[in-house]
């Protein structure tokens, strides 16, 4: 049984032939309709103008295919980029949120003791706490 990606390629491949084809056919279409305005052609230099034209236009459309795929392939590359630059922003700021969190959680707090100017504490808060930098202490325990 053929892999996923093998039927995929088939199918990629398909619907390639089937769209060379069209334009082929459109090219020559136009060949001939460019050859229908110049009556004084004979069948076999008519012949070969829907010919040249269906080359070029072949062509042309060979060139403006690459043209596009190069371009597809220049923007694929910026979006990945920015997306890796975007990601890593965001990783980076949470890294920062959980660190900052640890950080303030690690600090063992003191609650709020006599000598306090702040005035009470809000009724039905627990002990509001505080820690100075580098002097963090345990929580000295208070009787009511």
């Amino acid at each position: 049984m053929p892999h996923d990606r093998d039927v995929a390629a088939g199918i990629n491949q398909l619907e390639g032939y089937l769209l060379v084809q069209s334009e082929l056919r459109t090219a020559r279409a136009e060949g001939e309709a460019l050859a229908d305005r110049m009556p004084w052609l004979t069948g076999e230099r008519r012949e070969e103008l829907v010919r040249l034209y269906a080359e070029e236009r072949m062509a042309l459309t060979r060139r403006t295919l690459r043209a596009v795929t190069e371009r597809c392939h220049e923007l694929r590359a910026e979006y990945t980029a920015r997306y890796r630059q975007l990601r890593r922003r965001v990783v980076c700021a949470a890294l920062a949120v959980v660190l900052g969190g640890l950080t303030l959680s690690a600090c063992p707090a003191t609650p709020r003791g006599p000598a306090d100017t702040r005035g009470p504490a809000p009724a039905g808060t627990g002990p509001v706490t505080t820690c100075a930098p580098g002097t963090c202490a345990e929580p000295a325990v208070h009787a009511p």
